[in-house]
């Protein structure tokens, strides 16, 4: 099964009006389009593993506040967006400073 990312980066790519665009941009453009398209058929997920991934948390005894799916994106790509990937950290600090009692 394809992902829909797939899907709307094939569409992205393949129907933007550029009939005004400089040379520039239309080069720039359809190197961006390209590598996208090829990201996007390199990591993509499908709707069914998605679902996998949220059927399982939903059942985890003591779930994470945060989930990367998506194992195939290196791990610093995802590190420069979050220091800690699972947010169980910033939950220890809330519960501690919130819930424990003194």
């Amino acid at each position: 099964m394809e992902s829909a990312g797939i899907d709307n980066a094939r569409n992205f790519a393949m129907n933007p009006d550029m009939s005004t665009a400089d040379d520039k941009t239309q080069e720039l453009f359809g190197r961006f389009a390209s590598r996208m398209t090829q990201h996007f058929s390199n990591f993509s997920q499908t709707s069914n593993e998605v679902a996998e991934i949220v059927k399982n948390i939903i059942l985890s005894e003591k779930p994470n506040l945060r989930y990367q799916t998506n194992d195939k994106y290196d791990p610093h790509e995802v590190n420069a967006k979050l220091v800690d990937p699972t947010g169980n950290a910033l939950v220890e600090i809330v519960k501690k400073t919130f819930l424990d009692s003194e």
